[in-house]
């Protein structure tokens, strides 16, 4: 169980072992945290939104985007995206990619920043488009008229079943995620195979079987610059649902699920190989409570909320969606609301400071 922090005097002393950590984070970076580190507990939703509200993604500054269509900025700062669907990726230097709905009623995929706002995307054939990822570089990826495309520039779009041979009839599906050598994790539907995780090498196609060899139903959803990709997959698992898989050199593996789950969801993964995700059973009895936000480390699974110094009483970490280079944590939680909230690792020096403080 995850050790409660209540009454003022301990939220004063919180306050000051936030500022530690802070500072601790750049003497001692996440990666070098090894197995299980603890972390420090934040509700964001004074700056995202209260009843629907997740952080989706989080950069290397601290900066998050919400599912309600705001923009964060540590250490208190707000700015509204605007639009009228919903953002999906940032990268490092705070380019927002999305999608939101035309005058029209179309669907179209768009690149926001704090000051140029937005920028519609490029089109084919003046489809639906949406965007779900976006590099340091600024190449975006995503899905126009049901198939994966690359924007190089708002104004230019590539059909990606174009190169290395995969076009034809029935070929489509949509690209999740691109890391900064250009590596492009994709779902597709291809005739032949079915549905299949795929990875986009700039020249060719690697496919991905997922973990029912030949069984298809996998779905990339993230990967880091050493060309480690997360997500889910079908599996001949007991119990059924889907599990959480890594891809990594040609090998894939089974993340499993936490006991008494049958189902995991990886979500994102950062270059230390962190991964973030969730767990929960497939035919849930309560889908407000049966969802646990999880980390996968060389620990193997564990459920984050017994992780956390400081969390409130009766709230619950559901989904982790998103962990950036320096461990920080964004997903949902509830307490009787679903609520937004950042996780951020608590360096050695600072669990040494919570000892301290905890025994005063």
């Amino acid at each position: 169980m995850p050790l409660r922090v209540t009454g003022a005097w301990m939220m004063q002393k919180l306050h000051f072992l936030m500022l530690f950590a802070a500072l601790g984070l750049m003497i001692f970076p996440a990666a070098g945290l090894g197995a299980g580190p603890r972390y420090l507990f934040q509700d964001l939703s004074p700056y995202g939104y209260v009843g629907y509200g997740r952080a989706l993604d989080i950069n290397d500054s601290g900066q998050v985007i919400f599912n309600s269509r705001k923009f964060y900025t540590p250490p208190g700062s707000t700015t509204d995206i605007g639009g009228s669907g919903g953002p999906a990726s940032l990268n490092n230097t705070g380019q927002v990619v999305g999608h939101t709905w035309d005058i029209d009623g179309s669907q179209r995929a768009y690149l926001w920043t704090v000051n140029q706002g937005f920028q519609a995307l490029a089109q084919i054939d003046l489809g639906y488009s949406a965007a779900y990822g976006i590099n340091n570089q600024g190449q975006i990826v995503g899905t126009a008229n049901g198939i994966p495309v690359r924007w190089d520039g708002i104004n230019s779009i590539t059909d990606l079943t174009t190169l290395g041979g995969l076009k034809g009839p029935g070929v489509g599906g949509s690209a999740a995620a691109i890391n900064d050598t250009g590596l492009i994790a994709c779902h597709l539907d291809l005739p032949d195979l079915g549905q299949r995780g795929a990875l986009f090498t700039g020249t060719g196609w690697i496919i991905l079987d997922g973990l029912i060899p030949d069984g298809g139903n996998c779905y990339p959803v993230a990967l880091n610059n050493k060309g480690e990709v997360v997500g889910t997959s079908a599996t001949l698992a007991t119990g059924g649902g889907i599990h959480g898989f890594h891809w990594a050199n040609g090998t894939m593996r089974d993340l499993g699920t936490l006991p008494g789950r049958n189902t995991s969801e990886a979500l994102h993964i950062n270059e230390a190989g962190q991964i973030v995700g969730t767990s929960y059973n497939y035919y849930y009895p309560d889908p407000y409570t049966d969802w646990v936000a999880v980390t996968w480390t060389s620990a193997g699974i564990q459920d984050l909320n017994t992780l956390v110094v400081n969390l409130p009483p009766k709230a619950v970490l559901r989904r982790a969606w998103a962990i950036n280079n320096l461990g920080q944590i964004v997903g949902e939680f509830f307490d009787g609301n679903e609520r937004p909230f950042l996780l951020t690792p608590l360096p050695p020096a600072g669990r040494v400071a919570l000892n301290l403080l905890l025994l005063d």
